[in-house]
């Protein structure tokens, strides 16, 4: 996603020698996947997004100081917390039924159904070989816990209705989202050998950013910034209810929550106006920002234990940078 206002200043943050290497670690893979899944994955690998999460990988391990010797396991630290993620939206196109991912049509609409979840099995397989090299049981047993919360996640996502509660809505957040972000923050101090106390406070920033990070996500969709690097509305066509959208049902009275309810059933270029008109009359998207700031907040709190440095500045400048938002 382009979430950015400030596009520059986001590209100066991956300006260092180790993210080139993990690109061209990607590209070297990519290369050597039998040529049936590299069709299906390459142009997701390839669009990008904003890369976020191996992101915050090398920077927190930068922030505890990781040795010299130690950071080709962070490359493949990196690499296992990017193929999970990119299979999980493989997985769950098929299973929304999406139609655009990264302003490309969805694998399982080029590919069918099947051969998109075998694409997503193999870059789990592959993350898992990325894990294996790096030696390290403890980061073994984070990501075991840390896929058994994205597919729970996605279980309970499938539950979310209108009468569902923002807690619940936060639950699959926290299982589908924030659960990555917090285990490479987390992991990333790991191979650093930083103290236990060091280590919560990574989790936790990790947790917070990728709570914050699902909310602007949500509100981005319905109400973008200037380039926004993705069509808008997108989530309204896949008719899956979010974060604002959730809050203004409850606030709605009958009349506006039966109007929210139709407009999802046949979504359209008509409704997205109507849809816009409801979540500003009940400060929806507004009170939804709120939301995403309070946890931003909390996320800048979890850093104050670690010394000052570049890398620590970095991960408090993604977090402003995450939170800046015109509409």
């Amino acid at each position: 996603m382009s979430c950015l206002r400030d596009p520059l200043r986001w590209s100066e943050l991956f300006n260092f020698p180790q993210w080139q290497d993990f690109k061209a670690s990607l590209q070297q893979d990519l290369q050597a996947f039998p040529p049936e899944y590299a069709l299906v994955i390459a142009p997701l690998l390839t669009a990008g997004g904003q890369r976020i999460r191996p992101l915050l990988c090398f920077l927190c391990a930068q922030a505890c100081g990781l040795e010299q010797s130690k950071k080709e396991k962070l490359v493949f630290l990196a690499k296992a917390g990017e193929y999970l993620h990119l299979a999980s939206l493989l997985h769950d196109d098929v299973m929304d039924q999406g139609c655009l991912r990264r302003n490309l049509p969805c694998a399982h609409r080029i590919w069918g159904n099947r051969r998109a979840i075998l694409a997503g099995d193999f870059l789990l397989s592959q993350g898992l070989k990325a894990l294996i090299a790096i030696h390290h049981s403890p980061i073994l047993s984070l990501f075991q816990k840390t896929m058994s919360a994205m597919t729970l996640g996605q279980m309970k996502e499938e539950n979310i209705q209108w009468t569902s509660s923002i807690k619940n809505y936060l639950q699959v957040c926290r299982y589908k989202t924030a659960a990555l972000f917090s285990t490479l923050c987390h992991s990333a101090g790991c191979l650093t050998d930083e103290y236990p106390a060091t280590l919560h406070n990574l989790h936790h920033f990790g947790h917070f950013l990728g709570m914050a990070f699902q909310i602007m996500d949500d509100c981005w969709d319905v109400s973008p910034p200037k380039d926004w690097g993705k069509k808008p509305f997108q989530d309204f066509y896949d008719q899956k209810i979010t974060f604002p959208t959730l809050m203004a049902w409850q606030r709605s009275s009958s009349a506006d929550q039966i109007a929210l309810e139709h407009l999802f059933k046949a979504p359209c270029a008509n409704g997205q106006e109507a849809l816009m008109q409801i979540l500003k009359k009940y400060n929806a998207i507004h009170d939804s920002l709120e939301s995403a700031k309070r946890y931003g907040q909390k996320a800048f709190s979890c850093l104050t234990s670690l010394s000052p440095s570049k890398a620590v500045g970095n991960l408090k400048e993604i977090t402003r940078l995450l939170l800046q938002y015109d509409y």
